[in-house]
This record gives C-alpha cells, structure tokens and sequence, in this order.
C-alpha cells in the first residue's frame, strides 16, 4: 500500500531504547553582530537534536581589533567540547581561500570567524560577504 500522508500524534520509535524522532521544525532566525549585518538570509531545519544552518550577510565597516562574532543561530550549540561545530564557509568576499570557519562556541548561538586556528578580527572581516552553512548539534 502506499500513503498521501501520514500524520503521527506521537513521533516514531525506531527501537526500544528511547530512541524516538518526536522534533521537527523549519524556519528563519535573525543573526546579530557589531556588524551591521545587510543583505542577510537564513534558513534552518532542525531534526531531532541536530540544526542545519544556511546564512548570508554582508558585514558593515569596523576598524575594531576585537575577535569577529555572529549571534543568534536558532538553537545552542551543545555544550561539551567534543560536540563543539565548525561551520563551513562557502564562499567570502574577503580574498582568504580556504580554510576560513566560523566556529561556535560550547552551549552558546554564536560563533566566531577561525583562518589557521586565530580569531580574525572585526576590521579583516568589515566589509564582506559570507556564505555559511552547516550541521552542529545541540541539547535541545
């Protein structure tokens, strides 16, 4: 047989150890900074205890030598080291190649911009425009 929907009250069990998807939501979020941020979509998915990200923002200017953040991603990120997630930037404005991340931080919805394992700063990313997305997890 074959469904046109399935509508479900209580989630579905896959096994008998508590292993139950009952989370699923979608939406936007509006990600903040000392930047003035412009130009900015987002998208994310969450299933279960796993958020799927997708962000793009333009920074405004800053001459400020402190370590560069982005606030407000939908949900913290899960709050142990060894879950700790790097987001991938696609692509930037900034001339670096590879290897630029936006790292978040334990139990926390921001993150901040990594090239060589440093921060950068909010002067060496005034100015551009980032793709970002990614999965991270989270204990909520």
């Amino acid at each position: 047989r074959s469904f046109r929907d399935l509508y479900l009250t209580g989630g579905i069990q896959f096994d008998s150890r508590s292993n139950k998807l009952d989370d699923y939501e979608e939406g936007t979020f509006n990600p903040t900074s000392v930047f003035a941020l412009t130009a900015v979509v987002t998208t994310y998915r969450k299933i279960g205890k796993l958020v799927h990200v997708g962000m793009k923002f333009t920074t405004g200017s800053s001459s400020s030598s402190s370590v560069a953040t982005i606030s407000g991603l939908p949900f913290a990120n899960v709050n142990n080291h060894a879950g700790r997630a790097g987001l991938v930037v696609g692509w930037n404005s900034t001339g670096i190649g590879a290897g630029l991340t936006f790292l978040l931080g334990e139990g926390t919805t921001t993150g901040v911009f990594y090239l060589d394992g440093a921060a950068r700063t909010y002067a060496q990313m005034a100015g551009k425009t980032f793709y970002i997305g990614g999965t991270y997890p989270t204990s909520s």
